[in-house]
């Protein structure tokens, strides 16, 4: 499909204005007034008419608009109808920026659209058929029969591409004026139509059965479960006490900086309020780990907590189906977007980021640490799920890294190095763990967790991990970059870490920093958090504001 998108100039400036000055000096539109908007504007012109067919209203030519637009004819970068944002081929997405849109986003008031298209390599999964399905194995997914399916209408591809072509050929060299050839003429023009509509349904097929691989898996990634992690490193020493010690809960309650009850009877079970010290050193985990990153060079950033049922697929996550944790709100009460879901982390939006752009090299690579909260319809029963562990609603700091592929693997050890850091400085006894390949999900090339001592739950408990996703991500969110010095355009890798997941270092902290007064002492490098404090009292020692 070639959709249009008809673009006013004025509704462009004061787009512009709104989205890039926020409440500042809007009045009449003129651009006189905006000389950043109108050099906007300009490079916005100047990127369409480059990169696409742009036709000036005044004479209405041909795709033209008549209600005084600018008319961009582009090739349509989703299977669907709906468009996203001005759009130019792959190789070309600089100017328009279309991750960052200036101009407010076409909807669609039915359906969901898919926003970009997949661009798995097919015939490198034809030619590794059997390399894809045991590698799936290793992860526990059987995709023996899609592979079989995705080779066969790979080949029906390939043959309705075929056809087309040499039907086109033949076709250009007749003359549909010409009597003797006229029937030959219309006979090629509908086999064309044929193959173009065979073309487009096996691409579409091509496309649903590619989604359902996972990525391909590390070689040095054990195999097995859970139990066959391999322990890389420890780090620090456990607690020792000379008391009885309690589990956070207990701990939390005493002091009355956590309910529970209270937050079931409003919201259900697996939420809870954090109060006082409670809620302060929720913020002062966010804060001290966001005032660490920037430092060391991430890019602060506030992500939605909402996502596209597609941008949360194409992540790797599963937003329908009886296994999912996606939390999805009723599209009746949306605002034409379509399906919406809650995100179980900020990974998903900043996937989300720059999808559909092609980056320099050297402006890789792009590291993000973003502050969002998460939402997972994950439940389990246990005492070692008990309170804070596993909770339907917290706060994360999520970092995100858009790379190179020959940059992934360092990316991923040094944002394990980062996590490392912030662990150091809490004062946590932990592991680094290498991930087997059936805690990989779909995602994920390789995967380090790190796992902090938890005294009342007696063992190691997983507070953050680590993830190098290859180009799982950047295939299905059209990202890419144009390399140095040949110039050619290749997708980007993505790697995500955990820097802050804040019950479950809550958890560790309280559990570890206990006293046997009941008191709970916490970090030096917290103090200037938490308003100078670094111990949390119990009620009848009470100190404000701790």
């Amino acid at each position: 499909t070639r959709p249009i998108i008809a673009i006013n100039q004025e509704e462009t400036v004061r787009a512009i204005a709104w989205r890039g000055c926020q409440k500042s000096w809007i009045s009449s539109g003129r651009m006189s007034m905006f000389p950043v908007l109108e050099l906007a504007l300009r490079g916005l012109r100047a990127s369409a008419a480059a990169a696409t067919r742009v036709h000036p209203v005044g004479g209405r030519r041909p795709g033209t608009s008549p209600h005084g637009a600018v008319t961009v004819r582009c090739a349509a970068r989703s299977l669907g109808t709906a468009t996203h944002s001005p759009c130019t081929p792959s190789g070309q997405r600089n100017g328009l920026k279309a991750a960052h849109p200036w101009l407010p986003a076409a909807r669609t008031a039915s359906t969901d659209a898919t926003l970009y298209k997949m661009a798995a390599d097919y015939r490198w999964i034809r030619d590794n058929a059997e390399e894809v399905c045991v590698n799936a194995e290793k992860r526990g997914m059987d995709v023996r029969s899609v592979v079989a399916e995705l080779v066969e209408t790979y080949a029906a591809f390939a043959k309705a591409v075929a056809t087309s072509s040499t039907a086109r050929y033949q076709q250009k060299q007749l003359d549909f004026k010409d009597p003797t050839t006229r029937e030959q003429a219309v006979a090629l023009k509908k086999m064309v139509h044929e193959a173009r509509v065979a073309e487009k349904t096996a691409q579409q097929h091509l496309w649903m059965l590619a989604r359902q691989l996972p990525n391909t898996t590390h070689p040095a990634v054990p195999v097995g479960g859970e139990t066959h992690a391999r322990v890389l490193r420890v780090c620090g020493e456990p607690r020792r006490f000379d008391f009885p010690h309690k589990d956070h809960v207990a701990l939390a309650t005493r002091l009355q900086i956590l309910d529970f009850p209270a937050a079931a009877r409003a919201s259900g079970e697996g939420f809870y309020y954090l109060l006082g010290a409670g809620a302060l050193l929720e913020l002062a985990l966010v804060q001290f780990a966001m005032a660490r990153l920037v430092g060391a060079g991430f890019k602060p950033v506030l992500t939605p907590d909402v996502a596209r049922e597609s941008t949360v697929d194409n992540c790797g996550f599963q937003p329908r189906g009886e296994a999912t944790q996606v939390y999805r709100l009723d599209p009746s009460h949306g605002s034409g977007l379509g399906d919406l879901c809650l995100v179980g982390t900020a990974e998903i939006p900043l996937a989300a980021l720059n999808a559909g752009t092609v980056v320099p090299e050297q402006t890789l690579p792009l590291r993000y640490a973003a502050f969002g909260h998460c939402f997972r319809a994950e439940t389990s029963a246990g005492a070692k799920s008990r309170g804070l562990y596993r909770v339907h609603q917290f706060s994360k700091v999520e970092l995100f890294c858009v790379t190179t592929e020959a940059d992934s693997d360092a990316q991923l050890e040094a944002l394990v190095a980062t996590q490392a850091g912030l662990c150091d400085e809490l004062g946590l006894h932990y592991r680094v763990l290498d991930m087997p390949t059936l805690e990989l999900g779909a995602p994920a090339h390789r995967k380090y967790d790190i796992e902090a001592w938890m005294p009342g739950r007696g063992e190691f408990g997983e507070i953050c991990s680590a993830s190098n996703c290859t180009d799982f991500q950047s295939r299905r969110f059209d990202m890419r970059y144009r390399s140095q010095p040949d110039g050619k355009v290749r997708f980007t890798h993505t790697v995500n870490a955990t820097a802050i997941a804040v019950p479950r270092i809550m958890v560790a902290l309280l559990e570890n920093g206990q006293q046997a007064d009941g008191s709970v002492v916490l970090p030096e490098c917290l103090a200037p958090y938490m308003l100078g404090h670094t111990t949390i009292m119990p009620p009848d020692r009470h100190e404000p504001p701790c």
